[in-house]
């Protein structure tokens, strides 16, 4: 558990941040790793998560407050990169999976690990922007859980109803349509012991490990980890649910919201960063030209933009 470092008898903080990444992402990860080192408080340690191929390409961002791991040793099913040109596992010998599915089971299983506070989860492709403390993430002993109004882009995304069965079926419980909470943020954070858990739930309900249940989900049934993590907080556990402290603010601000592939859609999203932003997500996904993605970043007013690029 985190100790008292000051001689004052108060605990200090500690808060993990797990970033699972590859090989295609590695330019964008090393912004990421080089904005924590200039944001984050001395209470955050960095978990950067990668297939085993990969782990060369990034053991040079590895530092004092960092390390890197690779998927295969985090996991506990044994999982198996698959050679094909697309990121795809083979899950417990039997399902195969795309990476993307991989990386939301990693910052399930690293959550689960104990001694911290809270667990922040980063994907890639966010940059930190401002100063990154404790009281982001923790209040009164009670950890952040991002549970914003389930209107607007929320009501009309396809995924979510099948993201809501599939937690339904993992969790055994029954889900409303529409249900009106969001869980989905970037920068979330989770308590670790909510994190088990939930793990252990998933079992009772599967009757088998909890990689190889979500892994094994049927088609039509997808999966979140935000939205599983968050409705078994509502629907299953009142002890996770006291655990939480609910919050609707986003701390990222998100590219998906502004046309970032032309210039006035990049000047936009400059000009909409609010305060309470304290990191902006630029998603690969949109496959911004790398002199398009880097001119973005130095934009922000913030040094670690210029440091990024």
């Amino acid at each position: 558990m985190p100790t008292d470092t000051s001689g004052s008898g108060i605990r200090a903080p500690s808060i993990r941040m797990v970033t699972p990444s590859f090989r295609g992402d590695l330019e964008r990860c090393a912004a990421l790793c080089r904005s924590f080192d200039d944001f984050a408080d001395p209470a955050f340690r960095h978990q950067v998560i990668v297939p085993r191929r990969d782990l060369k390409r990034f053991r040079g961002l590895a530092g004092r407050r960092r390390e890197v791991l690779c998927v295969e040793e985090v996991l506990p099913a044994r999982a198996f990169r698959l050679p094909a040109r697309r990121e795809r596992f083979l899950l417990a010998w039997r399902h195969a999976r795309k990476g993307w599915l991989v990386q939301q089971l990693v910052k399930l299983a690293a959550a689960r690990e104990g001694g911290v506070d809270a667990v922040v989860l980063a994907d890639s492709d966010i940059v930190l922007v401002r100063p990154l403390a404790p009281g982001h993430f923790l209040r009164g002993g009670r950890v952040r859980l991002y549970r914003a109004d389930g209107t607007g882009h929320y009501r009309l995304d396809p995924n979510y109803p099948k993201w809501h069965r599939g937690a339904a079926r993992l969790l055994g419980v029954d889900v409303e349509e529409p249900y009106p909470a969001n869980f989905i943020g970037p920068l979330a954070s989770w308590a670790p012991d909510v994190v088990r858990a939930l793990c252990a739930r998933i079992e009772a309900v599967a009757g088998r490990p909890w990689v190889e249940a979500v892994a094994g989900l049927p088609a039509g049934a997808g999966f979140s980890e935000y939205t599983t993590y968050g409705l078994f907080s509502d629907l299953v556990d009142a002890a996770a649910r006291a655990r939480h402290a609910a919050a609707g603010q986003a701390l990222c601000h998100l590219s998906w919201e502004h046309a970032v592939d032309t210039p006035a859609g990049r000047e936009a999203f400059v000009r909409a960063l609010r305060a309470e932003h304290v990191a902006v997500l630029i998603q690969s996904n949109l496959h911004l030209p790398p002199s398009d993605w880097r001119a973005l970043l130095k934009a922000l007013p913030a040094g670690a933009a210029a440091d990024a690029a």
